[in-house]
Order: structure tokens, then C-alpha cells, then sequence
């Protein structure tokens, strides 16, 4: 290589390397504005930088290995081949859904073709520069346009009225519902049960909440009913909602695809999950995925979105603080539990306090304090609800909860130390596992203060937010709830959750299930006395969804004596309904 060629063609890496930075600025405005993620200043800095830098870098690294001369010496060329196999790449990963391919293929394959389209067209337009810029402002602007496809960026949406509210649906992992009954150690949650209808035998489908989410937003019942297939953010968009999604941690839900803004990163700075960077770091398994958020982080999150005017909102806000290994942060971790010296005389042992997580064999073995652990619990729960009481301030302040349909629900509950497994969501189906709390609040148009005590599934939930809002249910078969708080009969007699090949069923006054390791077992709930008759339990065995064996007489017998008190009360008994 000759000294002028050298020069002539080390001149155009600067601009290999603007072409790579270019597409990566893309990139980051991509994510920032396209998910509105309202970053601010920092955090547009480290976006941008972590787009940036990496981007130019590969690009200026690809134009050292090709070494071809005659692409480098033009500077538009050389920003062309420094843009187009990221912009492929984009293309690929951000844009391009392709059903049964492999994210692992399609890089390599987009990366090749980006360089050998790019060199091509370089070379037909060659003497052609005014459309080579031009080609090189559509390689770098496409990104941009082509991530915004099907997301209303700038629409304030449809203004509501007194009966088009806006929603705040609020769902927490790992919540039992006695904690809705904690003014004195939870009063904004306590506070929403008091000014709305509660739920007092809510159902969760089993025991994993992505599924739980699934059904609450299509309205799916757990046995042999039918789901919207477009859900319940689909139609919130159709009728002129501009929808925010708020979860400590990425979810795989093909039903979130709707909303306008869907705010999952943890990581830092925000965004970069989502960026051609991450996302390639990621599938390598260089980037690992960031700690799920916290309450208070996913909260003040939603209310930048919750503060914007005009037009109707709906935010979904998901929290699961409530889980193992317990680790609560300041000021909660102290509140329930003001500490112990393992080394004081008369301790007990506390075994390791990271270890709770039910999935590792023997984790808890050598946990003897529980009273420790369950003030580690409620600790997390008061996070918890701190988040909610920060998120209904900020409705309460913007114009009154009137104009604001509130929605709490757990996903799952968490059976702490009245099971066989001690803490956390893991282990067989039981009724701790699927009793969740739930809550509806929009004054003048539920109750306040109201119960309803009939069995009901997250689908009915979800068919009573859509009936609230006045929003169609499609083709879902879960009936509302709202005929059951207005007293006009009950919504359903029984509520069901399935997980594998356990099931359970869930009635005003009872939980029955059965599991291959345990086999029958059934027990009473609330406090109402009923009257369980061998017809009675007969039907509720029929009741359980899927396969299982039938019960012995003896079996029949023992489920009998679980659901009766253990003393005969005085006065009628009342039938279960």
C-alpha cells in the first residue's frame, strides 16, 4: 500500500465510525422516544452513550478488518458502510418478528447482509454522491420511523367523562389478602379496601403470575371458558385510552404489544436493555438481566406518566416486592423487625437469611426464627404500600377519585409459614398459593366499603373493568361482578385454579383440592358455618377441573369433617350458595 492510499484511506475511517455513531443515536432515540421513558437528562446521557460509543466502535473496528480502499476514500460511502449492518441488525432484532427463527441466527445473517447490501449500493452510486447522502440519511433515519410503527406518540387520546374514568390497575405478586386488614402497618392499602369493594374470595389461576396476568387481561376462565383474544389494553387503545405500562422486570406477554408505553427496563441507564447493544449483549450472555425494580422505583415511574394532561389514561402499574430471598430497604427493613444479636444468650438461630427461596433443596433448613422472616415479609408489603399510597395521591390530587377507576389485585399469594413449604410462591397448589386479595374503588359507581363475598377468578375481574368502562368483552366468557356487588345474583358458585395436574375450587365458605403428592384435602375459610351434606360435597368434587381420581368414602368422610367446625355452633346453619 502506497503512502497516499494510506492516508486516503485512513481519512475515511472518522467517517466509518460517524456512520456507526450515527445509526447509534438512532438508536437511542428509538428507545427514548418510542417508549416514552422519560429519562431527563442523565439518563439521556448514558443512552445515548451506551448506543453511541459501542456502535462506532464496531463500525470503525469493521472498516480496519475490510481494508478495502476505494469504499473508505469517499466520506459518504464510508458512513454508509459504517451504518448499514447495525441498521440490519436493528432491523432485525427491534422491527423484524420473526416467528420460529432464532435471535441467535438472525444476527449473523442481518449483520452479513447489512455489509454486502451496503458495499453494493456504494459501489453503483459511486459516482452518484447526492444519493449516497441521501441513502445514508435513510439507513440512519429509518430506525426511528420504522420502531414507531403502530405507537401513538403525540396523541393526548379521547377526553373522557363522568362515566369514562380514567384506570389505575395496580397488581402486587405475593400479597395475601389479611394484609389488607393492617390500618396501623399498611394504611394506604387498608385505605383502598375501606373506600372501595372488596373481592373476599378472589382466585388466582395458579401459581404463576405471568399466567395470572394473561388471564386477568383477556378475561380467561381457568375451566373450559374462552378469553378475548385482543385483551383488555387493545381495547383501551381502541376507545381512545393512551395506555402505560409500568413492571419492575421485562415480561413475555404478547398482550402488553398494545400499549403505547411499556416501561420494563431495570437496568441502567434505562433503555439500554432495549438497544441494539444490549439486546446483542444479551443474547450472547455477556449482559445479564438487572435486578427486578422496586416498588418505589416502578411507582415513580408510572406517575411521570400519570402527570401528563389531557385525554384519558390507563397505567398498569405491577409491584413484586412481597417475594423471596426478603430484602427490604431502608426505612422498611427495621420497622417490623428492630433487630436481633445472634450472639445475645437465648437467641435462635437464624439460619442464612439470603437462602428463602423454596426452589433450593434444604435453603430452609436451618431457619428456626420465622418470626425474623415474616417481619422481613411485611416489611416488603410495606413498600408495597407506600408505592400505592404515592400512586393514589396522585390520582386523588389531579381531579378527585371519582374520575379514576382503581383496581388492586394480587397475582399470586404467598403461604409464609402455614405450609409445606415455608415462604415464597413455590411448592404444590394450595389455597395460600391462589388466595388473592382484590379491590375495586370509583366512588359513585361501586360501593364503598361493599364485599363481596361469592367465589370469583382474575377473569372476573378483568370482565368487570371492561364492564365498568363500558368496554366490550368480545369473545371472553368470564361473567362481571358487577350483578354480585349491586345484589342481583351471584357472577359464579365456584372459583377454580389449575396448575398441571392440581387443581383446586375455591366456594364462599371453603377450599377443596387435590394434588398428586397430597392427594384430597380441603378446608374452611371465612367465618360462616355451613352445612356440608354428602350431596353438597359431591357436587363440589364434581366442581374440581380435570383429571383425578375419585375419592374413597373414607376420603369423602375426612373432607367432610375438614369443612365442618370442629364444635357445633348454635342456631341455623346457612347452606353454602
Amino acid at each position: 500500500m502506497q503512502a497516499d492510499d494510506r492516508q486516503r484511506w485512513s481519512a475515511g475511517l472518522p467517517w466509518a465510525a460517524l456512520g456507526g455513531a450515527a445509526l447509534g443515536a438512532a438508536d437511542a432515540v428509538r428507545v427514548g422516544v418510542g417508549h416514552r421513558l422519560g429519562l431527563g437528562a442523565p439518563g439521556w446521557a448514558g443512552l445515548s452513550g451506551a448506543a453511541v460509543l459501542p456502535s462506532a466502535g464496531a463500525a470503525l473496528l469493521l472498516a480496519l478488518l475490510l481494508a478495502w480502499r476505494p469504499w473508505t476514500r469517499d466520506r459518504w460511502t464510508a458512513v454508509l458502510l459504517g451504518a448499514a449492518p447495525s441498521a440490519a441488525l436493528l432491523s432485525a432484532v427491534t422491527v423484524q418478528e420473526l416467528p420460529g427463527v432464532p435471535e441467535q441466527a438472525v444476527l449473523p445473517t442481518a449483520a452479513g447482509l447489512g455489509l454486502l447490501a451496503g458495499i453494493a449500493v456504494a459501489r453503483l452510486l459511486r459516482g452518484l454522491r447526492a444519493l449516497r447522502v441521501i441513502l445514508a440519511a435513510v439507513v440512519l433515519g429509518a430506525p426511528v420511523l420504522a420502531g414507531q410503527t403502530g405507537r401513538v406518540l403525540l396523541s393526548p387520546g379521547v377526553s373522557g367523562g363522568a362515566d369514562h374514568p380514567d384506570l389505575l390497575l395496580v397488581t402486587v405478586d405475593g400479597l395475601r389478602p389479611d394484609r389488607l386488614d393492617a390500618p396501623g402497618e399498611l394504611p394506604s392499602l387498608a385505605r383502598l379496601a375501606a373506600e372501595g369493594t372488596r373481592l373476599e374470595a378472589l382466585v388466582a389461576p395458579g401459581s404463576a403470575p405471568d399466567r395470572a396476568a394473561d388471564d386477568l387481561l383477556h378475561a380467561r376462565p381457568v375451566a373450559g371458558g374462552v378469553g378475548d383474544a385482543e385483551g383488555l389494553l387493545q381495547g383501551l387503545v381502541d376507545a381512545g385510552y393512551v395506555v402505560g405500562v409500568f413492571l419492575p422486570r421485562p415480561w413475555d406477554l404478547p398482550a402488553l404489544a398494545p400499549a403505547q408505553v411499556l416501561d420494563d427496563d431495570p437496568g441502567w441507564p434505562v433503555g439500554v436493555g432495549r438497544t441494539l447493544l444490549g439486546r446483542t449483549l444479551a443474547r450472547a450472555g455477556v449482559l445479564q438481566p438487572a435486578r427486578s425494580r422496586r416498588a418505589d422505583e416502578v411507582a415513580a415511574r408510572a406517575l411521570r406518566f400519570l402527570g401528563r394532561r389531557g385525554g384519558r389514561r390507563a397505567a398498569w402499574v405491577h409491584l413484586e416486592d412481597p417475594l423471596p430471598p426478603y430484602a427490604p430497604v431502608a426505612p422498611f427493613d427495621v420497622r417490623f423487625d428492630p433487630g436481633r444479636d445472634p450472639a445475645a444468650p437465648g437467641a435462635r438461630p437464624l439460619g442464612d437469611r439470603a437462602a428463602m427461596d423454596p426452589g433450593h433443596a434444604g435453603a430452609l433448613d436451618a431457619l428456626t426464627d420465622v418470626a425474623w422472616v415474616r417481619g422481613r415479609y411485611l416489611a416488603e408489603v410495606a413498600a408495597v404500600d407506600a408505592a400505592v399510597g404515592s400512586l393514589l395521591a396522585a390520582v386523588d390530587a389531579e381531579g378527585g377519585s371519582g374520575g379514576t377507576l382503581v383496581v388492586l389485585a394480587g397475582l399470586r399469594g404467598s403461604a409464609l409459614d402455614d405450609g409445606p413449604v415455608w415462604f415464597g410462591a413455590g411448592g404444590p397448589l394450595r389455597p395460600a398459593r391462589v388466595d388473592v386479595p382484590g379491590v375495586l374503588r370509583w366512588p359513585g359507581h361501586v360501593p364503598t366499603g361493599g364485599r363481596v363475598r361469592s367465589p370469583a377468578e382474575l377473569a372476573d375481574l378483568g370482565a368487570t373493568v371492561r364492564d365498568l368502562l363500558g368496554l366490550p368483552l368480545g369473545t371472553s366468557t368470564a361473567p362481571s361482578l358487577r350483578a354480585t356487588y349491586e345484589d342481583r345474583g351471584l357472577a359464579r358458585s365456584v372459583a377454580r385454579a389449575v396448575e398441571g395436574p392440581s387443581a383446586l375450587v375455591r366456594t364462599r365458605g371453603a377450599f377443596l383440592w387435590w394434588t398428586p403428592e397430597g392427594g384430597w384435602a380441603a378446608r374452611r375459610a371465612g367465618t360462616e358455618v355451613t352445612a356440608w351434606t354428602p350431596a353438597r360435597l359431591g357436587e363440589l368434587v364434581d366442581a374440581l377441573p380435570g383429571d383425578r381420581p375419585a375419592p374413597s368414602p373414607a376420603e369423602l368422610d375426612a373432607l367432610r369433617s375438614a369443612l365442618l367446625p370442629p364444635v357445633p355452633a348454635p342456631g341455623v346453619f346457612v347452606e353454602d350458595p
